[in-house]
């Protein structure tokens, strides 16, 4: 319990923390030289920018970028969201999920029994219902901040923890500051939900084994620059990293550290191979036994 407790800590910082500032700050990048090649204010610009980086569907600003320059840092705008987006799904779906990932597979249970079942039951069920509850209390908010009716949030709302581009006929977007800026959470939440959906329901059904010690959080954890050791021990868990102590190869003659982990973790057992005489090529068995025959002679 406690380990999942922490992965989520995690989870929340990386997806409503770290993923709305790396955004924000490619905002601040970009959003003042394509507001400078079409002419138009640098608030419209960051609206435009940000709602590309956090996959917000609910219409923030009219602002479209036409001319040759604009649309050329619009396309590099979305290739710094799918990156984003990439490095956040890969934390996600590695270490961070895989305390959750007690509920699917149990272990030693090699076949995966009955995940395709549960798969199912996540996909159709828990996923749906848990994007309507939440649209629930975000559609509240926004809907009490542009003083529309309830149902126009909502469905904007579950229109955005969907990925379903829906709206009321009569629907408007946000006119209030206060509204836009809902507007950019609610995008935010939704992408780190979407996220966090997609991790947890791909992993176990594609049968991935989570296993660190060849990883390159990993290595990270151990080998790269004090900012990326930082962020891997970020990461990854206690169990987690007590395990990589022992198991992680060195960069230099490829042994094994020697630290011991704490009382209580488990360690999977490590691998060797035997080499027996068996295992030569007929043709070297036979010179050697020539060889040591003449040496005999001799």
């Amino acid at each position: 319990m406690a380990k999942a407790l922490g992965s989520f800590c995690r989870l929340l910082c990386l997806w409503v923390i770290f993923y709305p500032l790396a955004s924000f700050f490619v905002c601040i990048s970009l959003a003042g030289p394509i507001a400078a090649a079409e002419g138009d204010a640098f608030e419209e610009a960051f609206l435009y920018v940000m709602a590309v980086m956090t996959h917000t569907a609910i219409p923030l600003t009219s602002f479209a970028p036409t001319g040759g320059i604009g649309i050329t840092i619009a396309v590099i705008v979305g290739v710094f969201q799918n990156a984003l987006f990439m490095i956040c799904i890969g934390l996600t779906a590695g270490p961070m999920v895989e305390p959750f990932l007690d509920f699917w597979i149990n272990e030693g249970d090699k076949h995966i029994k009955g995940t395709h079942y549960k798969f199912l039951g996540f996909a159709f069920v828990f996923y749906p219902l848990a994007s309507f509850f939440l649209a629930i209390f975000l559609g509240g908010i926004l809907a009490a901040a542009e003083e529309w009716e309830y149902k126009q949030g909502l469905v904007m709302a579950i229109g955005e923890l969907t990925a379903a581009p829906v709206s009321l006929p009569d629907s408007v977007p946000p006119g209030t500051v206060l509204g836009k800026i809902i507007g950019l959470l609610i995008g935010v939440v939704s992408t780190g939900f979407l996220g966090l959906m997609i991790a947890i329901g791909s992993v176990p059904l594609l049968g991935y084994s989570l296993t660190f010690t060849e990883s390159p959080i990993a290595y990270a954890s151990h080998h790269d620059s004090p900012i990326f050791r930082a962020i891997a021990w970020t990461v990854l868990n206690k169990e987690q990293i007590e395990v990589i102590k022992v198991n992680h190869v060195d960069r230099s003659g490829g042994s094994k550290s020697e630290v011991q982990p704490e009382a209580g973790i488990s360690l999977p057992p490590l691998q060797t191979q035997d080499v027996s005489i068996t295992s030569l090529p007929i043709e070297s068995v036979r010179k050697a036994e020539l060889d040591t025959g003449a040496k005999g002679d001799v």
